[in-house]
């Protein structure tokens, strides 16, 4: 399939007008006119991800971190950086982002992939575009309580995990989550004051978000940026197959999650010493 028609129905789909002011999703490196016969899907683009890419022969990786996110003020092959976008402009392989408008549109995904149902967007994004609803963040209103130590153990099977860091008791009882994949650490404040969670699921907290939390009562899980996005890539996948099929019936473009992505957090413990 054309790489144009491909943009087009990306931008359809994908809604980057939802996108925050400081995000650059859309369009990275173009090569108008190519075809694409084959996709990868990754949460970021680094050189493992384009050799598994060229590997596979994909023409197109779309990523949901930018390859471009800050200016660009010079290339030098010195730069891991820059000898990346040098090896992807050499291969000729097209680069597309969905960064903070798929995490609206997948607001509920992560709730829904830990279990829970009757959820609402934690913040509402309006207008919805199309009708559809949009937003950072699910909130969850259980009709049980869960016990916070069962509740631990609960997510760290459903994402696969290592750890979990978290700050709260063990035997709380927990029934209003909020759910926010990625670095919603930073949200943890306004979640509290706003929404009165007495649970945060997310990523990328804080030592001063989880003291904040702590002496407030509400429990934090932090699942990790890595742990609580890579999930998302099947939903993504799989929006992107129906939105090409729709497009071309007949096309059959295979697209591929990316295997060689790795968490790049560590943990030191009695396993090493």
């Amino acid at each position: 399939m054309n790489i144009e028609r491909i943009i087009h129905v990306l931008k359809a789909s994908l809604h980057p007008e939802l996108q925050e002011k400081y995000d650059n999703s859309g369009p990275q490196i173009i090569f108008r006119e190519t075809d694409v016969s084959s996709i990868m899907i990754s949460l970021d683009l680094d050189s493992a991800v384009l050799d598994e890419a060229i590997k596979k022969k994909c023409g197109l990786i779309i990523s949901h971190h930018p390859l471009f996110f800050n200016e660009l003020r010079s290339i030098d092959t010195g730069d891991p950086g820059s000898s990346l976008i040098v090896k992807i402009v050499d291969e000729r392989i097209n680069v597309y982002s969905a960064h903070t408008n798929l995490d609206k549109l997948f607001y509920d995904r992560l709730a829904t992939i830990l279990g829970f149902g009757n959820i609402e967007p934690l913040f509402p994004y309006e207008p919805s575009p199309g009708g559809i609803a949009a937003g950072f963040g699910a909130l969850v209103n259980l009709e049980k309580p869960v016990v916070l130590q069962d509740l631990l153990a609960e997510v760290r099977k459903a994402l696969n995990l290592e750890y979990i860091a978290y700050t709260g008791d063990c035997g709380k009882e927990v029934s209003r989550i909020a759910v926010l994949n990625g670095a919603g650490g930073r949200s943890i404040e306004k979640i509290i004051r706003e929404r009165a969670a007495d649970c945060i699921i997310t990523g990328d907290v804080g030592y001063h978000q989880a003291k904040y939390a702590a002496d407030r009562g509400t429990a934090v899980l932090d699942a990790g940026h890595f742990g609580t996005e890579v999930v998302l890539l099947g939903f993504l996948r799989d929006r992107v197959v129906d939105c090409l099929t729709k497009e071309d019936p007949a096309a059959v473009i295979p697209i591929y999650i990316s295997e060689s992505e790795k968490n790049p957090l560590r943990i030191y413990g009695r396993d090493n010493e």
